[in-house]
């Protein structure tokens, strides 16, 4: 019989031989299992290219007719890492030491459609940034756009004083 150590007493307990066979077999097809998982996941990365996606950030025709950030240029490449992606975005010509809100938006020009606020990037004392996003930036992409509720301004002040007073 196997001898296993009891934690809480510090003493050795015996296994009954039909415990170590079925753990045995168990260990034996588990790792055959996994090294069959890992084995299936090194050939999926190796025979799929990751798809990359390279781009231009252009300026809206607002700014461009505005003669805003002239010199403003900023390329955008999403690369896929399988479940989600990598968007990669490089940006210069703008004003230096400033933190911008950067938006992923359906059309480039005003109304810019369907957006959602994806981060920030800040420019160095030269005007430049970089930024990494991971997420999903590929056609399975989506967004809702659901119609609006109407609803009452809330605050939290008058939320605890109507709970308080029940």
């Amino acid at each position: 019989m196997a001898l296993i150590r009891n934690l809480t007493r510090g003493k050795r307990l015996t296994t009954p031989l039909w415990t170590r066979a079925a753990l045995g077999s168990v260990g034996l097809v588990g790792l055959l299992a996994l090294s069959l998982f890992l084995g299936g996941l090194a050939g999926t990365a190796a025979a799929k290219p990751k798809h990359k996606i390279k781009f231009d950030m252009v300026r809206s025709a607002a700014a461009t007719n505005g003669n805003c950030l002239a010199s403003a240029s900023g390329q955008v490449k999403v690369t896929s890492l399988g479940p989600v992606e990598e968007m990669d975005v490089e940006v210069s010509g703008l004003p230096p030491n400033t933190e911008f809100d950067f938006f992923v938006i359906q059309l480039p020009n005003a109304p810019f459609g369907l957006a959602w606020y994806q981060g920030d990037i800040e420019t160095d004392d030269e005007g430049e940034g970089h930024q990494t996003f991971r997420g999903r930036f590929n056609i399975e992409t989506f967004i809702v756009a659901q119609p609006l509720a109407a609803s009452r301004p809330r605050s939290c002040t008058t939320n605890r004083r109507s709970r308080m007073r029940r």
